[in-house]
């Protein structure tokens, strides 16, 4: 009976472990992930729309490419409009990524850290419980352009080492797609493609290699294009759906002047936690493990220092604490400070670049960290909503933690840094359980379950309840400003091809009227007002407070149902 070698014995009891560890987070946050009033049930609601027939940019307005919608679409009309085609569709996108990620990884560092550093993207990232996740994400156009976009990294990693033409013509394909899903990330990875053939290819046939980066990316974007107008018209999809994005600029400029903190305390407090504190604790894991076979005093020295490089993280002070935990689903800037420290390591690497001459380590890294840098352009080279805009990120901190404690460990060995890794994310997975754990209570219907807080799902489940009652499936609900899972769950239509009127959304009086004219048709059973506020985006009024639209409800409807923050209007009786 032959033998596996010691190597691929490691690599298959690591590949178990991740096997283990993910299993373990799917069962522990199942049905638990993303938010039942904010955004969630809108991409869910367009995905099962488009599953009954309807055409995007025509009947939804959504300023995101149609890759995503209608690759949700297409499956839920497959496999029946049910949230578990959703968290198997959402769980197979965290795999596939965390696939690309191991296979990036792999070239830096080895098999145990590249599987650390998988680790932290899933308890840090995908698996959050909060709106911004890998499973059931705000809007699915962002995990699919982050996936693409991720896939066109790992192609150019690939021909680092083995430089064929098929691994430009792939990534070039992907880069259409990434775009065609959420334009920034796709605009990243075709500057990161350009870059590298213009500048870290070889010169020997640059012109071929460009037309190999450019042209099959190209015309899958016109094909798809093409296809779209061919049902929609031109001017609906520019001004009626991607030209509208314009009003959003200052909503957007507040949201980053109210949840984005300053960048250079974010650098000093991250350098300070990667580059001095943790380094010094996997020293002290590293030497208290070298003492502990000596004698005497040194293993009783050993002993101290490996229990003070395990347990501090946990027990000391929060500033020794990962200064990238979530808080709260509105402070999603953990990572911020990446952005810049790829962009340092981008202009580092480029510098250093001479072909052959480097190792691929160092060229891997390089190609990277243009990427994690150009991807963070949209929000001025800091990171918002890192599950897609820091997927690289615990890879980051793993090399630069290990650059440093390798300095000064008694042994090469990866074991001190991982063990610090592992327990430095432990205070986030802590939090997320308990976060999990809060989910007590199911929205249960035919459709599949979700879980939320109490808080959040006794109100929308009264009023679900009660459209179920008074409705039938098809018929017209208008829920305001955002709540699209009640109409996902309630099985009835949206009246507007607005799924949401947030802040800016209207982008002009036109909008406004036209809203109006289709929200007052007389197909219009019933209104769901919530009354949310978005004090994210600094609009702590409300987003039914504008005089036009809070002022036709006022006229037109009465109130029929009401269940906490939600009130059900239906259409006033008219005067004696």
């Amino acid at each position: 009976m032959s033998r596996q070698p010691p190597g691929n014995r490691t690599a298959t009891s690591i590949v178990l472990a991740l096997a283990v560890a993910f299993a373990a987070l799917t069962a522990v946050s199942w049905a638990r992930w993303g938010h039942v009033r904010i955004d969630t049930g809108g991409a869910i609601y367009r995905a099962a729309t488009i599953a009954d027939g309807a055409v995007l940019y025509r009947d939804i307005l959504v300023h995101y490419g149609p890759v995503a919608p209608y690759a949700v679409g297409t499956l839920l009309r497959l496999v029946g409009i049910h949230m578990n085609a959703v968290y198997l569709l959402g769980l197979t996108f965290v795999l596939a990524e965390s696939s690309l990620l191991w296979f990036v990884s792999r070239r830096i560092v080895s098999n145990i850290e590249a599987a650390t550093a998988i680790l932290a993207f899933w308890i840090l990232l995908a698996f959050q419980p909060g709106l911004f996740n890998w499973i059931v994400p705000n809007v699915f156009a962002s995990t699919f352009a982050v996936l693409f976009a991720t896939a066109v990294v790992a192609l150019l990693v690939l021909d680092l080492s083995h430089p064929r033409a098929r691994n430009l013509v792939l990534a070039s394909l992907c880069t259409a797609l990434a775009g065609l899903s959420k334009v920034e990330h796709g605009g990243a990875a075709f500057l990161t493609l350009l870059l590298y053939v213009l500048f870290l290819r070889s010169a020997e046939g640059r012109g071929r290699s460009l037309a190999q980066a450019l042209l099959p990316g190209g015309a899958l974007t016109c094909i798809v294009a093409l296809a779209v107008v061919t049902f929609v018209p031109w001017h609906e999809v520019v001004f009626d759906n991607v030209y509208r994005v314009r009003s959003l600029t200052g909503t957007l400029d507040a949201y980053r002047d109210r949840l984005f903190p300053p960048l250079i305390p974010s650098l000093s407090r991250a350098a300070l936690h990667y580059l001095v504190e943790l380094p010094l604790l996997a020293t002290a894991i590293g030497w208290g493990w070298v003492l502990l076979y000596r004698q005497g005093a040194q293993r009783l020295l050993g002993i101290a220092l490996m229990g003070l490089g395990l347990l501090l993280p946990l027990f000391a002070p929060s500033a020794l604490k990962n200064p990238d935990m979530v808080r709260s689903v509105l402070r999603q800037h953990q990572f911020v400070w990446t952005g810049a420290a790829w962009g340092g390591l981008a202009l580092w690497g480029l510098i250093r670049w001479r072909g052959e001459a480097q190792p691929l380590a160092n060229r891997v890294l390089t190609v990277i960290a243009i990427f994690a840098f150009l991807d963070t352009l949209r929000w001025g080279f800091r990171v918002a909503w890192a599950p897609y805009y820091a997927v690289f990120a615990p890879l980051l901190v793993l090399v630069l933690v290990r650059s440093v404690a390798r300095l000064v460990l008694p042994t090469p060995s990866a074991w001190p840094v991982v063990l610090v890794l592992l327990v430095a994310v432990t205070p986030a997975a802590l939090r997320h359980g308990q976060q999990f754990q809060a989910r007590s209570f199911s929205l249960t219907y035919p459709r599949g379950t979700i879980r939320t807080t109490p808080a959040e799902g006794k109100p929308m489940k009264a009023v679900i309840d009660y459209l179920r009652e008074e409705t039938d499936p098809g018929d017209y609900v208008a829920v305001l400003p955002e709540e699209q899972m009640i109409n996902f769950m309630a099985e009835t239509k949206h009246p507007t091809r607005d799924t949401g009127i947030g802040p800016g959304w209207l982008a002009n009086r036109a909008d406004v009227e036209r809203f109006l004219a289709e929200l007052g048709s007389d197909r219009t059973r019933f209104v769901v007002t919530s009354g949310r506020r978005y004090a994210e985006f600094g609009a702590t009024k409300g987003a039914l407070e504008g005089p036009q639209i809070a002022g036709f409800l006022e006229s037109n409807y009465e109130t029929a149902f009401s269940a906490g923050r939600y009130e059900v209007l239906r259409p006033a009786s008219p005067s004696p």
